[in-house]
Parts: structure tokens; C-alpha cells; sequence
């Protein structure tokens, strides 16, 4: 019997790489918060930015929002 090799820890890509356009999940991902609270900050942001609902939240803005690098 042949054992396959064991995966070795791959770096993590950057969340945002190739994309400008955030979702509930990628806040998810990058606070450790729940869904409903990354829905929260969603709207925090459409609220800071004078966002109508139906427009798009950028990476920029999610980090600008919560005070990280991107």
C-alpha cells in the first residue's frame, strides 16, 4: 500500500487578491466574527461611506473601515 504524502501548510493567498469587491464571508474571514455580525459591518460601512444598499463595499473600504493594511 502506497501513503500518500501529507500536506504540508501552504501559505494563505491574500483574501483580496484579484478581486476589489468584498461579501459577509470575506469579513468573516478576516475578523473571525460571525455572519450576522459581517453583515453589521457591512452596513456600518454602507452607513460611513453614504452607501445606497444595492452598492458594492471595495477591499479598500472594508480595511480603511477597520483599520488594518491591506
Amino acid at each position: 500500500m502506497d501513503k500518500k504524502p501529507k500536506k504540508q501548510n501552504q501559505p494563505i493567498m491574500p483574501l483580496f487578491e484579484g478581486r476589489k469587491v468584498v461579501c459577509a464571508k470575506d469579513v468573516m474571514v478576516l475578523t473571525g466574527k460571525s455572519l450576522r455580525t459581517a453583515y453589521r459591518i457591512l452596513k456600518d460601512i454602507r452607513v460611513n461611506y453614504n452607501k445606497a444598499k444595492h452598492q458594492v463595499i471595495t477591499a479598500k473600504e472594508l480595511t480603511e473601515y477597520l483599520g488594518i493594511r491591506e
